[in-house]
C-alpha cells in the first residue's frame, strides 16, 4: 500500500511466462486480460496450473500453451483487512479474487457492514479499499461481500463473517517492495512526501535534517471537524484534526530526540487516510536509516541523510 498511492498492476501482470533452470528459454505460455494471480509448476515441468485474477483456476500446457479450464469464476476472499484491527472512519484493504471480470474490468463488488453498504475507495486486480463508517466504532457488527460472481463448487458469491469496528488503532502505510526495506530493520520503508508534495522521501531521496515530512496512516481515530462516511476531508476549510494527541521521538546516536509534529488529522482531498506533518530535528547527528517512535506508530522506518554526506 499505496497522498498514497493504495496499490497498482506490475509490469506484465497479466503473463504467465516458464524459464528453464539454467535461466534459458523465457517465453510466455498464456496471458489473461484480468491477471494472473498466482501460479505453480507441475513437478515434471509440462504443465503451469495458474490462478487468475477473476477466480478461474487454469491447466496450461508448458510447451503448446493449450489452456484448460479447471475451476469457474470463484470469489475468494483472503484478508478481510490490511493485517490491523478495522477502525472507524479509516481505509481498510480486502484482498482476494473474483473482484475483476476475465475481460480485466472490475465488475460490481459491494461491502456490507451491519446491514449498510460501505464506500468502496478504490478497487484493482487482487484487492479493493473501502471505508469503514464512522458511526459503527466500538461494536462488533456483520461483514459481508458480494459480488456477481456465480457460485463456484466451493465458495459462494457472498464472503461474511463477523468484524470489530475499533475507535483507534493506528498504523502506517507502507511503500512498495520495490523501494526495498531498511536493512537494519528488515522493514519496508513508510509512506512520506516532502514538504511541497512533489516527491516520495526513499533511499534514493531521503529526508534531510530539518526537512519537514509528511507521513500517511490509517486507523488514527476520531478528528474535529468531524467528516461524513465517503466524503473527502476537505481541502479549503479547516482541518480535522486528530483529538488524541500524542508525541514521536526519532533515535539518534546514543539516545532520542523529539520530533515537533505540525499537523496530525485526515488528509485534506482523501476519504480514509490520515496525515503526520512533522519536522525533522536539524541537529540530527544520525546518516542513514533510523525510526521515528510515536506511541501509536511503534515504529516507523524511513531513510534520512544529512547533506554532504
Amino acid at each position: 500500500p499505496s497522498a498514497p498511492p493504495l496499490g497498482a498492476p506490475c509490469e506484465n501482470w497479466d503473463r504467465l511466462y516458464v524459464i528453464e533452470i539454467d535461466g534459458r528459454g523465457l517465453r510466455l505460455i498464456t496471458r489473461d486480460p484480468s491477471g494472473i494471480q498466482s501460479a505453480i509448476l507441475s513437478g515434471n515441468g509440462r504443465v503451469a496450473y495458474a490462478l487468475t485474477q477473476s477466480g478461474r483456476l487454469l491447466r496450461v500446457d508448458a510447451d503448446s500453451g493449450a489452456e484448460t479450464e479447471l475451476l469457474p469464476r470463484t470469489l475468494v476472499v483472503t484478508t478481510p483487512s490490511l493485517g490491523s484491527r478495522p477502525v472507524a472512519g479509516s481505509l481498510q484493504r480486502l484482498s482476494g479474487v473474483g473482484f475483476i471480470g476475465p475481460d480485466g474490468v472490475p465488475e460490481p463488488v459491494r461491502v456490507y457492514l451491519d446491514g449498510s453498504e460501505a464506500p468502496i475507495i478504490s478497487s484493482w486486480p487482487g484487492e479493493l479499499w473501502y471505508q469503514v463508517p464512522w458511526e459503527l466504532s466500538g461494536r462488533t457488527v456483520p461483514f459481508r461481500v458480494e459480488t456477481a460472481v456465480p457460485p463456484g463448487p466451493f465458495e459462494q458469491p457472498t464472503w461474511a463473517h463477523e468484524m470489530r469496528v475499533e475507535r483507534y488503532s493506528p498504523s502506517v502505510l507502507d511503500l512498495p517492495d520495490e523501494y526495498g526495506t531498511a536493512a537494519a530493520y528488515g522493514m519496508r520503508y513508510s509512506v512520506a512526501v516532502n514538504r511541497d508534495f512533489t516527491a516520495l522521501i526513499t533511499p534514493e531521496r531521503p529526508a534531510r535534517p530539518g526537512e519537514i515530512v509528511n507521513i500517511y496512516g490509517l486507523g488514527f481515530g476520531p478528528v474535529d471537524p468531524p467528516v461524513p462516511t465517503g466524503q473527502a476531508a476537505p481541502v479549503e476549510g479547516p482541518l480535522s484534526r486528530v483529538t488524541e494527541s500524542f508525541q514521536c521521538k526519532i533515535l539518534d546516536r546514543g539516545g532520542e530526540r523529539p520530533v515537533p509534529i505540525l499537523f496530525a488529522g485526515l488528509a485534506p482531498g482523501l476519504v480514509g487516510v490520515y496525515q503526520v506533518q512533522l519536522q525533522i530535528p536539524p541537529e540530527l547527528n544520525y546518516r542513514g536509516e533510523t525510526q521515528i517512535l510515536c506511541p501509536f506508530i511503534a515504529l516507523l522506518p524511513v531513510a534520512f541523510d544529512a547533506p554532504g554526506r
